[in-house]
């Protein structure tokens, strides 16, 4: 059976009403629940349109009131010392205090450092972290909105930043190399895999983007060592999602982990599709899912616009064409135009959405 899905939706709204709830929050000191209200609004909302516009499994965890690495770091608790009075008082202070900084009741804080998010245009914030890190699973922000998915009835998969991607997003304030970290962060990870798992979560997304980087022998030892302990952490089976280029030197890698499906970047490396296959046909695993991203969606419905199976159904029996877990768009920016026809022009935003 194929099933379509995609990895994530952009989460500021065709109206831009996460950006204006936030303002709200910031210069008008409106209710936390009204910016709640507005985040909940939004996930439902982008439920809907992606279940309409012909997928099977929604993302969920893909929603952020400011970025997702930060929420990474926050969940594990990569929380720099200088934060943790305002987190003490309220956990959205101290949120929005390493996003933006903090100048007030005796406070002078900067925010973390920014830095672009691969080449795109989007500038997240780069976690802090030092040799000794201690990690802790201290939230349950994708617990809640998988299960807040579900309530809609919707079928989802939680969508997480992987362990190493975010260990080499991350600086080590004393120079030290973040992912000697690893051993301290995996137990974090594996719990909440537990957890959405008791939930009942049968998919995982981790993504990796830096898959698409160049890795040293340190950066492969890295992945084998996170995605060993992860796969028998009892959790969901795994998505390992790269993006952002083709995987080139890791793809044996990407292939050879411990994983249930592997999703591949063929919007910006369609040419890598070839040594993809040649190389899943020597991994013996039939039940081994492959998933890829698709350029051009330009239909109302995107079941229409999906013709995965024909080039993936090359395995016989030894491949599981889940073709399967497919990517809407390349990231979001035409799904936000399909989904933008289907509205009145009244209805249309002003400003074109960014991509995640």
């Amino acid at each position: 059976m194929s099933l379509v899905t995609h990895l994530g939706f952009p989460r500021i709204g065709l109206k831009r009403e996460l950006k204006r709830a936030l303002e709200a929050h910031w210069r008008d000191n409106a209710p936390v629940e009204a910016l709640h209200e507005a985040g909940r609004e939004l996930r439902a909302r982008h439920w809907r349109l992606a279940r309409d516009a012909g997928a099977d499994v929604v993302p969920c965890n893909d929603f952020s009131l400011y970025d997702h690495v930060l929420d990474t770091a926050v969940l594990f608790d990569a929380i720099p010392d200088r934060y943790r009075p305002l987190f003490e008082r309220s956990e959205l202070d101290g949120y929005f205090a390493m996003a933006r900084g903090h100048r007030e009741g005796g406070h002078d804080l900067h925010a973390l450092e920014m830095t672009k998010w691969f080449d795109t245009n989007y500038h997240y914030l780069v976690p802090e972290l030092h040799a000794g890190q201690r990690f802790a699973l201290a939230g349950d922000k994708p617990l809640a909105e998988f299960r807040e998915a579900q309530a809609h009835g919707h079928r989802a998969r939680p969508v997480l930043l992987g362990p190493v991607s975010f260990l080499r997003l991350s600086k080590s304030v004393e120079g030290s190399n973040p992912l000697d970290l690893l051993d301290a962060l995996l137990p974090a990870y594996a719990g909440l895999l537990r957890q959405l798992a008791e939930a009942g979560a049968d998919w995982v997304q981790l993504d990796e983007p830096c898959l698409a980087l160049d890795q040293d022998a340190g950066g492969h030892a890295a992945y084998r060592k996170a995605y060993a302990g992860l796969s028998g952490a009892g959790g969901p089976q795994i998505l390992l999602a790269s993006y952002f280029g083709a995987l080139g030197d890791n793809l044996a890698l990407a292939v050879g982990l411990p994983v249930h499906g592997l999703h591949v970047d063929l919007a910006r490396a369609p040419h890598q599709l070839d040594a993809v296959l040649d190389v899943l046909k020597k991994r013996p695993d039939p039940q081994f899912h492959l998933a890829h991203a698709v350029e051009h969606v330009e239909q109302v419905h995107v079941r229409e616009a999906f013709q995965v199976d024909q080039p993936l159904g090359v395995f016989g029996e030894q491949f599981h064409p889940a073709a399967g877990i497919a990517r809407i768009d390349r990231l979001n920016r035409r799904l936000g135009r399909l989904l933008e026809r289907r509205m009145d022009d009244s209805d249309r935003p002003e400003v074109e959405l960014r991509p995640l």
